[in-house]
């Protein structure tokens, strides 16, 4: 266990308990309850002992802590050590370097060693491991005596109590052992002025029962310097002829044949597993504290990548109190994109493009405030806003549209909107224009049909003519004749306007394709950046050092180490240039045939896999912005002599249509395409396992602008420029199967062979 998991641990198992008081022991234990006792014991009295080291500042600020500090009077040690050997000449502390008591014992004989001067010497020595220690005991002179104030370790890693170290010391050498703990004494230590851990507890359960007795703690003083005595071992004076006369008065001593005092063995008992639960606590700390160190240094890290991803980021992000609506940060792209500097928005409100109330506390914004305040008062009610249109205005009046989605996070206690917004306005500029268009389109179509309409009463008209006027068998050819001749004109018209109709048919299938063109475009530009960049910038400095070289020989001062390094340079430079150049040539190539079909008409034979993974690879800037991931099955011979071009519109639509409508923004989407010949037709399955459509939507997506993303980037082409595509260019058949949660398939069958499609063979 380590800190945080032994504080999960108590406040799960005590969740539902109240306790009255508490009494801890140790260091390990006191760090542990000032750390968590408000929050796993709120208000409850805490009454320690045991605490090396202890400083007044340790329960400064903190309510209800009392009890008992373990005050260790080394100097008192030292000074019955010199008595009871007259010829003393040093004091030997042996220790492990990383226990913590050791190290808060140590700390203190250091700083009592400043005013303190004997007449023997006072050595400190460390070593890693008992056996270590044992061995350089073996070597002490005469006049030495050891003291060790710590836990040890065996040369095996195992852990050793403070008593059982006293015990192996004392057995492997002839030099007197003393100790500064009760608990030591009859395990081969001689004793000493010692800390009565016994005593300790007794006086910590006094000050306890006096608190439940309605004791108030801060009325009971911190008890320093108590609970010490003067102990010693009866074996250990007898082993080193030590005379019980030359013992401080009121010595206690045990083993001793005349003595009353004994220790039982519950004592010891307790002593031991209080100091092995001692031990494996400040292990447990050590632990805890290293995690503590690496996970604070891994959180910088991810902090300082989250700092430099939220700055850079390709749309608008920003962070703004939600109670005032006060920015508190915003990504470069927003000062890129509106205007404003750090200074005008940081720390400031956002408003309306017209603010009553102007001040330096705000800066405008929101081209309508109305809308501005139902979308905070949504965020205050939900916590949450996807996708919805937000019209903003940049500092020099333009009003960009871009969709905004939100949601309340709590930042250092503070309820914040983390938020991104999206520019779509030329986006939204141009699926205006096609609305336009299609208004245009129905408003041709309804004159040409009013007009066949009244043609039509015409006829009719005429008709009635002829028969009322059948007698006149003269005038019925002439008649007939100019009928005929106004129905030819009328076909002439209804032929014009079925033209004009296919016209603006193919106008708006070409306005697809060039959208989809222009993504590829983008895309071409996004990869090969890079590389041309760095070609430029090679082929400047190389005409800048030609330029140079060429001086030096005009001037007829050139040198052989001019011409050297002016090789050199070149061949670095030319070979720079070639590189990028070729790596920019090689990114061409793989877009080139792509974009070249998509703008042509012209049927060819072509590797139908091939092909589709050069569809696939054109689109990847617009993959790599999501999840997802297509998988291609397909026979690597299949060959067809068709239309690539249009192949290519069918694949984009279909990925573009899935990635736009059957995924949302944080789903992982799996999309397979298939191709396999069944007879003299191809047959091309594409699926994905997206959201699906219910019936009323299935039936509608192949009919023009039908989209169910209008105000999210849809413009309800897509499916239709597929379909005209696979029924008309290809003469082939589509069919599509959805259901609600279950994805969506496309079945694509069109024929094998150009000519077959030439002949309208399906």
């Amino acid at each position: 266990l380590n800190g945080q998991l032994l504080q999960q641990l108590y406040k799960d198992k005590f969740a539902n308990s109240r306790f009255r008081t508490i009494i801890v022991s140790d260091n390990a234990a006191f760090d542990f309850i000032r750390k968590y006792r408000d929050e796993l014991f709120p208000g409850v009295p805490v009454v320690f002992c045991g605490i090396n080291g202890y400083e007044e500042s340790m329960i400064e600020g903190l309510e209800g802590f009392t009890g008992i500090a373990e005050d260790n009077d080394f100097l008192g040690l030292f000074d019955v050590i010199s008595k009871l050997h007259p010829d003393l000449k040093r004091i030997v502390i042996y220790g492990l370097p990383s226990d913590p008591s050791h190290i808060a014992n140590i700390a203190l004989i250091k700083k009592l060693l400043i005013n303190f001067s004997p007449k023997y010497q006072i050595e400190i020595r460390e070593f890693s491991y008992l056996d270590s220690c044992i061995e350089d005991a073996k070597n002490l002179p005469q006049g030495s005596t050891i003291l060790m104030v710590g836990s040890m370790r065996t040369a095996t890693g195992v852990g050793i109590n403070l008593q059982r170290a006293n015990e192996i010391m004392s057995e492997a050498v002839q030099i007197p052992v003393y100790t500064a703990w009760d608990f030591g004494i009859p395990h081969g230590a001689i004793g000493g002025l010692v800390v009565s851990g016994v005593n300790q507890g007794k006086l910590a359960a006094e000050m306890a029962l006096q608190i439940l007795e309605g004791q108030l703690p801060q009325d009971l003083p911190v008890s320093r310097y108590v609970g010490n005595i003067y102990m010693f071992d009866y074996n250990q004076m007898i082993r080193f002829n030590i005379d019980s006369k030359r013992l401080p008065p009121k010595s206690v001593i045990v083993n001793s044949p005349d003595t009353t005092y004994k220790i039982s063995r519950e004592i010891i008992w307790t002593g031991t597993f209080f100091l092995g639960f001692l031990s494996i606590t400040v292990f447990i700390l050590i632990r805890t504290i290293r995690q503590r160190k690496r996970a604070e240094a891994a959180l910088l890290t991810s902090q300082e990548k989250f700092s430099k991803a939220f700055k850079h980021c390709a749309d608008i992000v920003g962070i703004a109190a939600l109670e005032n609506g006060r920015y508190i940060e915003v990504s470069e792209m927003f000062f890129d994109t509106f205007g404003y500097t750090r200074e005008e928005v940081i720390g400031k409100r956002s408003t309306d493009i017209n603010p009553i109330n102007s001040n330096n506390s705000s800066f405008p914004l929101w081209h309508n405030v109305e809308e501005r305040n139902k979308l905070f008062t949504e965020l205050k009610t939900n916590g949450l806003i996807k996708n919805l249109e937000a019209y903003w205005c940049t500092k020099s009046g333009e009003i960009r549209i871009g969709l905004y989605s939100a949601e309340v996070i709590e930042i250092s206690g503070i309820s914040c909107i983390v938020y991104a917004w999206h520019d779509i306005t030329d986006r939204k500029y141009a699926e205006e224009e096609l609305q336009q268009a299609y208004a245009h389109l129905e408003v041709k179509v309804e004159q040409r049909t009013h007009e066949l309409s009244s043609l039509n009463q015409e006829l009719i008209a005429m008709n009635e003519e002829l028969q009322s006027t059948n007698w006149e068998l003269g005038n019925e050819i002439s008649v007939r004749l100019r009928i005929e001749k106004e129905l030819s004109d009328s076909n002439l018209k209804l032929t014009q306007a079925i033209d004009e109709l296919h016209a603006m048919q193919a106008y708006l299938v070409e306005t697809a394709k060039m959208a989809a063109l222009g993504n590829l475009v983008a895309g071409i530009a996004h990869e090969i950046n890079t590389p041309v960049g760095v070609g430029l910038t090679a082929a400047s400095h190389l005409q800048e050092i030609t330029k140079e070289f060429e001086q030096l020989c005009v001037d007829g001062t050139p040198r052989r180490q001019n011409l050297v390094d002016y090789l050199k340079e070149l061949h670095e430079t030319s070979t720079i240039i070639f590189k990028n150049l070729e790596r920019a040539g090689k990114l061409i190539q793989n877009f080139k045939q792509v974009s070249a079909d998509q703008c042509s008409e012209i049927g060819r034979v072509f590797n139908v896999k091939k092909y589709l993974e050069e569809i696939i690879f054109s689109i990847q800037p617009q993959l790599k912005k999501t999840n997802h991931h297509i998988t291609l099955e397909c026979d690597e011979t299949l060959a067809m002599d068709g239309f690539p071009g249009a192949l290519s519109q069918i694949i984009t639509n279909l990925i573009m249509n899935s990635i736009v409508h059957a995924y949302n923004p944080e789903d992982c989407g799996h999309i397979i395409i298939s191709a396999k010949i069944e007879e003299r037709n191809i047959i091309l399955l594409y699926t994905d396992d997206g959201k699906g459509m219910n019936y009323n939507v299935l039936s509608k997506i192949f009919d023009p602008f039908y989209t169910t993303k209008r105000g999210y980037g849809g413009t309800g082409l897509g499916l239709h420029v597929v379909y005209n595509i696979v029924t008309q260019q290809f003469k082939g058949t589509i069919h599509c199967e959805s259901q609600p949660g279950q994805g969506t398939a496309f079945r694509i069958c069109f024929p094998l062979l150009k000519e077959d499609v030439s002949n309208g063979v399906t």
